[in-house]
């Protein structure tokens, strides 16, 4: 199955291991856009994968062809 796009709700440590890893097996980073509400999560996917869109917006990442949602779930942040 090949997609057009893929969108990222989420933009922290779970979507830069997927993001590596799509990168590593040649998927075209142009095709991959991503949202977070998190300003400094936002510009370390820019400065790692400069080809990626980022998006202000949440509805031009839902509406993608394929979405992985890469966010911890609510109370849990990671660090317990």
């Amino acid at each position: 199955m090949k997609f057009q796009n893929i969108g990222f709700i989420g933009g922290g440590r779970i979507c830069r291991i997927f993001l590596t890893a799509l990168k590593n097996k040649g998927f075209s980073m142009r095709d991959i856009s991503v949202y977070d509400c998190s300003r400094q999560a936002c510009e370390t996917i820019k400065t790692n994968f400069p080809e990626i869109k980022i998006e202000s917006n949440l509805n031009d990442v839902a509406t993608s062809n394929f979405v992985i949602l890469a966010i911890h779930p609510p109370g849990n942040d990671g660090n317990s």
